[in-house]
C-alpha cells in the first residue's frame, strides 16, 4: 500500500511537469493537459482515486493549496501599477463582476432548475478568471497592450475576491432556513471581513517589518513566509470559520503594497510552489470527476457557457468600457478572452465537499459544471483567439521585440538596422541627450533607469523577447540581465563586455552565472566597436549565397570585419556571441562592422 501511495504521488508530479512542459512548448494553457491527464488517471483507468489516496487529508490538502495559490496571486496586486488604467480596471472588476455574478446565477437557476442558493454559489465561483491561464494565452494571441493589462488585472484581482464572495454565498446557502436570512448574511459578512482582514493585515505587517529590518536570515525567508501564510490561515479559521482565505489574501495585499519591500525572491519561490500545487491539485481534482455526472450536466453546462461567452461577457465589457479609450476591436477581444482556471476548480471542489458533508447531495453538480466551463473557456480563445484578433485587426505584430540597454551611437545604429527589418526595438537609457537623439532617429525609447521603480510601472515588456545591453556601464548591463530574466528567457539575454571588465583580475570579475551571453565574441569590447564606428569602420549588410558562402565571407575579410548579427531566410534575428555557433546558409543576411 505504501509503495502504491508513493508511486501515485510520483506519477502526479511527473505528469504535471510533462503537462507544463508541453503547454509551454505549444503555447497553450497547461490546464487543458492537466484536465485530460486527471480524467485519464482517474475515472478512465481507475489508477488514481484521490479520496482513497489522501483519505481524511483530501479536504485539508485542497484548503491549504487554495490558500497558498490565493496568497501568491495577491502578492502581485500592487495597486500603484494600475495607475494608467485605474478607472477601467475598477469598473471592469466591480461593475463587471456584479454583472457576471448575477447573469451566471440567473442562467444556472433557470437552466438547471435549482434553487437560488445553489445557483448563486455557482455564479460566485464562476466570476473568477485564471491569471495562470491568461498569461500563455496572451503570449500566443498577442492582443493590444491595453487589453493585456485589463485581462491580467481582472484575473489577479477576481481570483482572491471571487473566493471571498464564494465564502459569503456559501454561508447564505447553509443558512437558508434562517428566518432573518438577510440580517444573518450581513452580520456574517461583517465578521468575515473584520476577522479575516485584521488577522491578514497583522501577519502581513509583522512579516513586512521583519523583512525590511533584515530580522530573517536570507536562506530562511521563503520558509518563514510560507509558514506565516499557513499560520494566518489556520489562526483566522480557528477564530471564525471560513475566514482563512480572506486572511491570506489580505496578507498578500499588505506585503505587495508595503513601501520599500523587495518581493522578487519571495515571488520566484511562491510562483514555483504555486505552479507545483496548481498542477498537482488540478490533476487530483480532475481525477475525482464522475464521468456519468459529467455526461449528465454536459448539455446544460454548454448552454450556460454560451450565455456567459456570447451574452453576459459582451454586456459586461461594453457597459464597463463605454467611456474608455479602448477601440471597438479591443472591446471585442476583451469579450472573447475570459478563461476560468484552477481557483474556480479548487473552490468548486472544496465547497462541494463541504456541502456534501453537511447533507446537500444536490451539490454534486458543481464540480462537473465548473470543469466543463473551464474547458470551454480555455479551448475557445486558445484555438481561435489569434485568428479572431487578426480578423478584427486587434492583434500586435508577431515580431519578437528587442530591448536594448543604452542609447549611445553604437546602440542606435544597431537598433536602426534591426528596426528596418520590421522588428520592434525599444532603447532604454537615463541619458537625456542620447535618448533625444534616438527619438530624432525614429527609434522607440524609454527615458529613465531600466532598473528603477518608475520602470517597474511604465516599462512594458509585452513585445520583448530579447535583451541586449550595449553600454559602458558594466554594472547596469549585468544587473539588467538579472533583473529582466523573469520576463525574458535567460538564453535571450546578451551583453557587450567593456575593456575594463575584460582586463580586470579574475578575483574581481562578476560571476558568469549573473551575466548574459557575450555579444559578438570573447575579444570584442564596447570601446573597440565604438572607436571603429567613429573612425575607420561602418556597419554593413552582406547577402550569403551558394556561390559566396559564409566561409568565403570570413576568409576574404578575415582581419577587417566583426560579424554582429544575421537574419535567416525567415527574417529571424540571430546574434553572434561567444556562446552561439552560427552557420549562415544561402539566403542569409550578415550584418558586420566593416572598413568604410
Amino acid at each position: 500500500m505504501d509503495n502504491f501511495i508513493t508511486l501515485s504521488i510520483v506519477v502526479i508530479c511527473v505528469v504535471s511537469m510533462l503537462c507544463q512542459g508541453i503547454a509551454w512548448y505549444l503555447r497553450i494553457p497547461s490546464i487543458l493537459f492537466l484536465l485530460i491527464s486527471g480524467i485519464i488517471l482517474g475515472p478512465v483507468t481507475g489508477f488514481l482515486v484521490p479520496d482513497k489516496l489522501l483519505g481524511d487529508l483530501l479536504f485539508p490538502t485542497i484548503s491549504l493549496s487554495v490558500a497558498i495559490i490565493l496568497f501568491e496571486g495577491s502578492l502581485t496586486l500592487n495597486f500603484n501599477k494600475i495607475s494608467e488604467q485605474r478607472k477601467n480596471v475598477i469598473k471592469f472588476i466591480s461593475i463587471g463582476g456584479i454583472i457576471t455574478f448575477i447573469g451566471v446565477s440567473l442562467s444556472a437557476h433557470y437552466i438547471f432548475n435549482i434553487n437560488y442558493s445553489m445557483s448563486f454559489l455557482l455564479g460566485a465561483i464562476l466570476i473568477v478568471t485564471g491569471p495562470t491561464v491568461i498569461g500563455p494565452m496572451l503570449t500566443a494571441i498577442r492582443p493590444s497592450n491595453k487589453v493585456c493589462q485589463l485581462l491580467k488585472w481582472e484575473g489577479m484581482i477576481l481570483d482572491p475576491f471571487g473566493a471571498i464572495l464564494t465564502v459569503l454565498v456559501f454561508d447564505v446557502v447553509i443558512r437558508t432556513q434562517s428566518e432573518h436570512l438577510l440580517i444573518s448574511a450581513i452580520f456574517y459578512f461583517l465578521k468575515l471581513t473584520i476577522v479575516g482582514g485584521v488577522i491578514g493585515y497583522i501577519f502581513g505587517y509583522l512579516l513586512s517589518k521583519a523583512l525590511i529590518k533584515h530580522l530573517i536570515p536570507k536562506f530562511l525567508i521563503n520558509i518563514v513566509v510560507l509558514n506565516f501564510v499557513l499560520l494566518s490561515f489556520m489562526i483566522s479559521n480557528a477564530i471564525y470559520h471560513e475566514t482563512g482565505l480572506l486572511a491570506v489574501t489580505v496578507m498578500g495585499l499588505t506585503l505587495a503594497n508595503f513601501k520599500n519591500l523587495d518581493l522578487k525572491e519571495i515571488l520566484e519561490f511562491k510562483e514555483t510552489l504555486s505552479t507545483l500545487l496548481l498542477s498537482s491539485l488540478f490533476i487530483l481534482l480532475a481525477a475525482r470527476i464522475n464521468l456519468s455526472n459529467l455526461y449528465y450536466v454536459m448539455f446544460p453546462a454548454t448552454i450556460i457557457f454560451c450565455l456567459m461567452q456570447f451574452l453576459i461577457r459582451p454586456i459586461k465589457v461594453f457597459l464597463t468600457t463605454r467611456k474608455s479609450e479602448l477601440n471597438f476591436g479591443d472591446k471585442l477581444m476583451l469579450a472573447w478572452i475570459a478563461p476560468r482556471g484552477i481557483v474556480a476548480a479548487a473552490i468548486a471542489s472544496l465547497f462541494e465537499l463541504k456541502l456534501k458533508r453537511m447533507g446537500y447531495n444536490d451539490a454534486s453538480f458543481l464540480s462537473p459544471v465548473v470543469f466543463l466551463i473551464i474547458s470551454y473557456s480555455v479551448i475557445l480563445p486558445s484555438f481561435t483567439g489569434k485568428f479572431f484578433a487578426k480578423l478584427i485587426g486587434a492583434n500586435r505584430s508577431d515580431s519578437n521585440g528587442i530591448l536594448i540597454i543604452g542609447a549611445n551611437a553604437l546602440s542606435r545604429k544597431i537598433a536602426e538596422i534591426i528596426q528596418k527589418r520590421n522588428y520592434y526595438v525599444l532603447i532604454a537609457d537615463y541619458n537625456w541627450d542620447e535618448i533625444s537623439t534616438a527619438r530624432m532617429n525614429g527609434l522607440k525609447t524609454f527615458f529613465g533607469n531600466p532598473l528603477s521603480e518608475h520602470a517597474e510601472y511604465n516599462l512594458s515588456l509585452l513585445d520583448l523577447g530579447k535583451m541586449m545591453a550595449i553600454t559602458p556601464n558594466t554594472e547596469l548591463a549585468v544587473l539588467s540581465g538579472v533583473h529582466f530574466k523573469r520576463e525574458i528567457e535567460k538564453n535571450e539575454i546578451y551583453y557587450l563586455q567593456t575593456a575594463k571588465e575584460k582586463n580586470i583580475a579574475e578575483k574581481n570579475k562578476i560571476a558568469d552565472s549573473h551575466k548574459g551571453k557575450k555579444l559578438f565574441g570573447d575579444n570584442i569590447t564596447y570601446e573597440k566597436l565604438l572607436s571603429l564606428l567613429n573612425s575607420t569602420h561602418e556597419i554593413r549588410s552582406t547577402c550569403i549565397t551558394n556561390k559566396y558562402t559564409f566561409e568565403d565571407y570570413l576568409t576574404s575579410n578575415k582581419e577587417t570585419i566583426i560579424p554582429l548579427f544575421a537574419f535567416d531566410t525567415k527574417n529571424k534575428l540571430v546574434l553572434f556571441s561567444a556562446n552561439n555557433k552560427i552557420s549562415p546558409d544561402d539566403g542569409w543576411t550578415i550584418v558586420s562592422m566593416m572598413p568604410k
